[in-house]
Order: structure tokens, then sequence, then C-alpha cells
């Protein structure tokens, strides 16, 4: 009964060993004949090989096996596949482009293939990798060569932008002040300067202390075109009345107009006038005027609108 069993039990593990043993590929012992040229190749050259195996029956091979179209190295590429199945051998052609430069002639190799068979039971058919000679594009020379350092790239132009760019910003600035200017926003550069403001300035350019009789007669000559008349002692008054400005200066402008009248067409003795004491009340009105034109100014616009 023991004997009996153990029989039993081999007999079944020997049909399951040979039932695994079946589906597992095994290599074929097809002989594979490759027809190759091996050398006469450059860039861009197509290379055959021709790949046939002899068998007794139709291969059926597996096409999942076989290797897809298109880059299988940096360097090569697989342009075509043709399979031809008879009942006597299989054959396959296949075209390789090369895409690669070399300064001298190297050996290289094609990919090894593995390719199977759906037949029962499987078998994996290897085409060996085929070496063949790659020959440079451009001759190699005998002589000894110098080599030169490559070609450093084009240096950016940054003083021609900054030359515009500065162009630019000083055309800016200046249209800037000049807007600036027009519309009187300038303290130290008034639009259109008044009388009154154009003898501010011309005070501070006096270098003596004293006024002379030249410097008096160009004071009077502002208030005149201030009071838009020529003043007298007694039209004095017509200058406030025009110019309502200098109505906060009325004191200092009478005792100024009266001793310089006295100084210039009397030609009576009084005290000197000094251009810091002249200056100090000008330059008062002066930014009285300034202020008044500038409020004026819209008014005038809206009127001749």
């Amino acid at each position: 009964m023991m004997r009996h069993l153990i029989r039993t039990l081999l007999l079944l593990m020997l049909v399951c060993h040979t039932a695994i043993a079946k589906a597992v590929d095994v290599n074929s012992g097809l002989p594979v004949h490759i027809a190759m040229k091996d050398s006469g190749y450059t860039m861009g050259d197509y290379i055959k090989m021709h790949v046939e195996i002899p068998t007794k029956n139709k291969l059926s091979i597996d096409p999942e096996s076989l290797p897809l179209i298109g880059r299988v190295k940096p360097w090569l590429d697989l342009h075509d596949l043709k399979v031809d199945s008879q009942k006597d051998k299989t054959s396959l052609t296949f075209t390789w482009q090369i895409f690669a430069t070399v300064e001298i002639a190297q050996a290289l190799k094609t990919p090894q293939i593995i390719i199977k068979s759906l037949d029962d039971p499987k078998q994996s058919i290897v085409i060996p990798a085929q070496r063949f000679y790659y020959s440079p594009v451009l001759p190699y020379p005998i002589g000894e060569v110098k080599r030169h350092h490559n070609i450093p790239p084009p240096a950016f132009d940054v003083y021609t932008p900054l030359t515009l760019m500065g162009i630019c910003l000083a055309i800016a600035t200046i249209l800037g002040l000049f807007l600036l200017w027009v519309k009187d926003l300038l303290p130290w550069l008034p639009y259109q300067p008044g009388p009154i403001a154009a003898l501010a300035r011309q005070l501070k350019g006096f270098n003596n202390d004293v006024l002379q009789h030249k410097q008096l007669q160009q004071i009077h000559h502002a208030l005149n075109r201030a009071a838009k008349q020529s003043l007298y002692p007694s039209t004095l008054n017509t200058l406030f009345t025009e110019a309502t400005y200098l109505e906060s200066e009325r004191e200092a402008i009478h005792q100024f107009f009266n001793d310089s009248w006295r100084s210039i067409y009397e030609n009576t003795s009084t005290a000197p006038i000094t251009v810091a004491q002249t200056l100090a009340w000008v330059s008062r009105s002066a930014i009285a005027e300034r202020i008044y034109r500038k409020r004026a100014m819209p008014v005038k616009s809206l009127t001749k609108n």
C-alpha cells in the first residue's frame, strides 16, 4: 500500500515537471546565416543586414519580439524590417541607418537581437551583433593639425542701449522741466516773470551796498510797469490800485519812492538807500506778485473761453 502511494506521487511529480518544462522558452539549435557588408559606411548611409534561418517546417515568429522601427541607439536607427517565412527557411532583412561622425575609422556593432517563435515548444533565436567599420566624412589629415579654440559668442552691445536710455532720460527731464516752467511751478525760474520778479533778480545781481543813480531809475521803471503808467509822488497811489498785491508793502514803497525821487530829480541830499533794505521789500513783493499772477491766470483763460 505504501509503495503504491509513493509510485503515484512520483508519477504525478513527473507529469507536472513535464508540463512546466513545455511552457519555458528554450534556445533553438537552428543555424543563423547573416550577410552584411562590413565596411564603406559613413554618416547617413543605410546598412543592409540579411538574416536567414533554415527550418524543416514553417517558422512562426512572435511579432512582439521583433525590434521596433525607430531609434535603437543615439547614433543608430532601424529604418525598415521585412520578415519572410517560408516552408524551409525564414528570412529577415534589417535596414539600419547611422547618424554619427568620427575623425578616424572606427569599428562599431549592430545590436544583438533575440526573436521568439510561436511554435510549441517556444524557441528563442539569437541574432548576434555584427561588426562593421565606420569611416569619417572628411579624410583624416596626414600632417599635424593645429586645432583652433571655439569661437566665442558675439558680445552683447551694452553701450548702445545705455546711450539711448541716457538720451531718452535727458529728453524726458528737459520736457518735464519745460512743462513745470510753463505751468509756473518752478519758484527759482518763473514763467514770464512780472516786473517786480524781474526787479528782484536784478537787485540780487548788484555787487554794491548802496543803490546808485542808474539803479534807482531801474527800480522806478519796474514800478511804472507794475502800475502800467509813469508814476509821480502825486500819482503813486494808482500803483496800489492797479497792483493790489503791493498793498502790504505800501509804507516801504512810499518811503523808497519819496527818498529816491528827491535824490534823482530834486538833487536833495537824503540818507543813502541800501541794496539790502530795498531787496527786502522787493523780494516780498515779488512773491506776492507771483501768487497774484498764478491765481489770475485761470480766471483769464475762463474769460477768453
